[in-house]
């Protein structure tokens, strides 16, 4: 995608608040609604955190054990925002 097809696709997310990708692809003669949701997903949403991990941002990525041992995906905070672990 080109910068005119990036500025139609910001604007088409926008109209249909990011719900109906069929819709969306519709605006293109030449994307699939899951091309247009990869670019959006992963170049254009403005929320995307771009630059390199932080400290804080390990600690979630990192696996953790349950106290079985078994390896369990940590869970992230529901605002998207990284908090202070809790203490142990």
């Amino acid at each position: 995608m080109g910068a005119v097809q990036d500025d139609l696709l910001r604007r088409a997310v926008s109209q249909h608040k990011g719900k109906s990708w069929k819709r969306i692809s519709e605006y293109f003669e030449d994307r699939t609604d899951v091309q247009c949701l990869h670019r959006w997903q992963k170049v254009l949403n403005p929320e995307l955190v771009k630059g390199p991990w932080t400290k804080e941002a390990s600690v979630y990525t990192a696996p953790a054990r349950c106290r079985s041992g078994a390896l369990v995906p940590e869970a992230h905070p529901p605002d998207g925002r990284f908090a202070r672990p809790p203490a142990s």
